[in-house]
């Protein structure tokens, strides 16, 4: 039973509104090459659409994926960090939390946040905050380990579903009424 999977979440950055806010710097950066593309040689104008275009791409690679199963989560934010296994013993809770990820951490994508430690987030504003046993407080910068506080972007339409999933783990589950 240990290995059963509860629940299952997968989002990238284009989740929600958030690729509007990548589409825009770029066609914005584009529009100028397309409109002055005539009075230039194909030479000028074809490597910044390649950049542009590679940039749009690893933009759009950028997935967060996570699994809750009976005694563990595993979570990977592709391509920056590989997967990852936190044991539900090493956490005294997982809080649910609305946050404002842009007041919290700055934004969205693998980010640091004094208060609440790392994140990985895609989109949204509801986080599920991982609170270790030991009372660890959050370390900037470091490299995460099992038993040190992080944080998970989590869909609005999944919250229910991933509440009910950690309760059957048997982790306390606390979530932030709005």
């Amino acid at each position: 039973m240990e290995g059963s999977q509860l629940f299952q979440h997968r989002s990238s950055l284009f989740s929600g509104k958030l690729w509007m806010i990548t589409l825009i710097p770029l066609l914005a950066s584009l529009t100028p090459l397309i409109l002055t593309a005539h009075e230039r040689q194909p030479i000028e104008v074809i490597p910044p659409i390649i950049i542009l275009a590679l940039v749009f791409g690893l933009i759009a690679y950028i997935q967060l994926e996570y699994r809750i199963s009976f005694g563990e989560i595993t979570f990977r934010f592709r391509p920056f960090v590989r997967w990852k296994t936190a044991p539900f013993n090493d956490y005294a809770e997982v809080q649910i939390l609305k946050i404002s990820p842009l007041k919290e951490f700055g934004g969205w994508g693998l980010r640091y946040g004094s208060r609440l430690g790392k994140a990985y987030t895609s989109h949204g504003k509801h986080i599920l905050h991982f609170v270790p046993k030991d009372g660890q407080k959050p370390k900037l910068m470091s490299s995460w380990k099992p038993g040190q506080p992080f944080n998970l972007s989590i869909k609005e339409s999944e919250l229910d579903s991933v509440e009910q999933a950690l309760k059957a783990t048997g982790i306390k589950v606390t979530r932030q009424t709005d």
